[in-house]
């Protein structure tokens, strides 16, 4: 299996182009490298590799594992090819209270350690996990919250992103907000404000009940994040606030 791990390695570095790669390293302050090969060509080269290597005729764990090996690579574009194997071809498959251990480990192992990797991981496969199996599995992501792992604890909502209309998952959302924005690491701020300004075009009282109780944990990055879609006269009194609050602290 590592054979074919590093033959579809040589594929993409095949077709990597230097422009892309330094833009992404640029781009990304060059906390993990890249080969310079956007999504596309990794989903499409992907569909073509499944094919070739009848992978369709493998167990669902032989699979799995396979995909998970992907994350062990140095490379931004391994670790999305496992994403993308994933996404594409085992989502409906998994038994998420397998899957979800496993997932654990990517973190703990520093196999996932940048918000590019931690927020395409969230969104192509943690969020699809909860929406297929809803309230237990979810209980279980936004049980990352208190994870000494930044980017674990940045999953608790980040995956939740794209259920950002579901009011089942408000109350676990909400703690798990709590307890990030309190938090010193940037990332876990930022995810507060990436969440909560999603749940503002569904329920705007809640996320302002939010900001009045939390506002003094904020940092001006992140609650611009949550009232860009206010109006203009809103956003002025929230940013005026929030200085004041800090000139007085």
């Amino acid at each position: 299996m590592q054979k074919l791990i590093e033959e579809f390695g040589d594929l993409l570095e095949s077709l990597a182009l230097e422009k892309t790669r330094q833009w992404w390293e640029n781009y990304m302050k060059k906390v993990i490298p890249f080969r310079g090969v956007g999504i596309p060509v990794i989903r499409s080269q992907m569909k073509k590799f499944y094919l070739e290597k009848e992978m369709d005729s493998w167990s669902v764990e032989k699979q799995f594992d396979f995909a998970l090996q992907f994350f062990q690579g140095k490379y931004t574009e391994d670790k999305l090819s496992g994403i993308l194997y994933i996404q594409m071809f085992l989502l409906n498959k998994l038994d998420y209270t397998n899957a979800l251990p496993q997932y654990k480990k990517l973190f703990t192992n520093n196999f996932i350690f940048d918000w590019n990797v931690c927020d395409w991981f969230c969104v192509r496969v943690l969020g699809p996990t909860i929406e297929r199996n809803e309230n237990a599995c979810a209980k279980w992501i936004s049980g990352w919250r208190g994870a000494e792992n930044i980017w674990q604890s940045r999953a608790s909502l980040v995956a939740f992103v794209y259920q950002a209309d579901n009011k089942e998952y408000y109350p676990m959302i909400q703690k798990s907000a709590e307890v990030l924005i309190r938090q010193k690491e940037r990332f876990r701020k930022t995810a507060v404000g990436w969440i909560l300004r999603e749940i503002a075009h569904h329920d705007r009282m809640l996320v302002v009940d939010f900001l009045k109780d939390n506002l003094q944990f904020f940092t001006t990055e992140t609650l611009r994040n949550v009232i860009k879609h206010f109006d203009p006269q809103e956003k002025t009194e929230w940013l005026k606030l929030f200085r004041d609050l800090k000139t007085k602290n």
